[in-house]
């Protein structure tokens, strides 16, 4: 958290001015080019998950600190973390009763009908929400060591697991149901991804192009964006699945990752907005400092993500040498990843490769 004394403060203004001018050098030498990745960075961001679609990504989180807890024991603020994340969840749920539907938004046609679908189921999800998780036997306090306490420790995890995976349970059937599993780019007001062809410009790369080694042979930029978008989960997490073809007519698949708070600010609106905020000195916290705090944690964990996949590749060439992983050809799949603003993200989705967890819950299955 920033104090807006910090604002007024010439580093920052100075790193923002630099900013702008070495935005606008790019831009006069390079017109078309920087104006096709703002346009295509702008309607990435309109294409988000739904409100269902958070919640369903917050509970997971939940439920996975309870179970690190129950087994490690290695999160002593496990109960305040968890109680955050639902009383973030009850404040968007309460939002949208309050009328703020366009979280719900997929298309314009869509968009009428969701509103009357889901005015009422909305309303139901609040009232029975809250009464859920306002039970104090859910957070049960535990600073005490005695044997009683352990128990009741025990009993109200136990409780919130249930509570949890209740609500899971009914919003995923109800994203099954109500939400389209594909929808087209033209129906999302994407106009220029619909319409975008290397004829406008044939000199952007591949998503994640650039952290390819150098000493591959083949390269790949953009021809155009496929019209059909699907919705997908992996991981617990809903992604949109978005088909690229490249220059060569290969088809690539990329997992878009977008939060719905998320918005677009281009480097003219940042600098004005900081202006506007060393003008009118807004008590204790700017627009802009809220918006970049929220997403504070969603960049650090892309950070250490793409520190991991730098690491990956350097090992592979590593196992390229040992004679064992060189006669079993074991080498490790690193997907493109290109990470345009702190909640944006496109990954690369291989249907070929398979992650660990996919091999464990298939094994489990059979």
């Amino acid at each position: 958290n920033v104090d807006d004394e910090l604002i007024s403060h010439s580093p920052i203004e100075q790193s923002l001015t630099n900013l702008k001018q070495l935005h606008h050098l790019i831009r006069d030498q390079h017109p078309t080019i920087v104006k096709a990745l703002d346009s295509i960075t702008l309607q990435l961001n309109i294409i988000k998950e739904t409100l269902y679609e958070h919640i369903v990504k917050q509970l997971h989180i939940c439920i996975e600190k309870v179970y690190k807890y129950m087994y490690n024991k290695d999160q002593t603020q496990l109960i305040i973390s968890v109680k955050q994340i639902i009383d973030q969840l009850k404040e968007l749920i309460f939002d949208a009763v309050n009328g703020q539907y366009d979280q719900f938004l997929i298309s314009q046609d869509y968009y009428n009908e969701m509103n009357l679908i889901d005015r009422e189921y909305i309303n139901y999800i609040k009232i029975q929400f809250n009464q859920d998780f306002n039970n104090d036997k859910l957070f049960h306090n535990n600073n005490d060591d005695d044997n009683d306490n352990d128990d009741d420790e025990n009993q109200s995890l136990l409780l919130l697991i249930e509570t949890i995976e209740k609500w899971l349970s009914l919003f995923e059937k109800r994203i099954e149901r109500v939400l389209p599993r594909e929808f087209l780019l033209n129906n999302l007001k994407c106009s220029y991804l619909f319409s975008f062809t290397s004829q406008i410009t044939n000199e952007l790369d591949i998503p994640g192009e650039l952290n390819v080694p150098p000493e591959t042979q083949f390269y790949f930029r953009i021809n155009r964006f496929l019209s059909h978008i699907q919705r997908v989960k992996k991981n617990n997490q809903y992604y949109r699945r978005l088909k690229i073809r490249s220059h060569n007519g290969k088809l690539f698949y990329y997992l878009l990752s977008n939060d719905y708070r998320s918005k677009y600010l281009n480097i003219d609106e940042i600098s004005a907005t900081t202006t506007t905020i060393k003008q009118q000195q807004l008590q204790n916290r700017s627009s802009l400092l809220n918006y970049m705090n929220t997403f504070a944690d969603d960049r650090h964990l892309n950070y250490s993500q793409e520190q991991l996949l730098q690491f990956l590749r350097i090992v592979n060439p590593y196992l390229l040498k040992q004679k064992e992983t060189l006669r079993r050809q074991t080498q490790m799949y690193i997907p493109r990843l290109l990470t345009y603003l702190p909640s944006l993200r496109l990954i690369e989705d291989n249907y070929v490769s398979k992650t660990l967890i996919d091999i464990y819950n298939e094994s489990n299955s059979t």
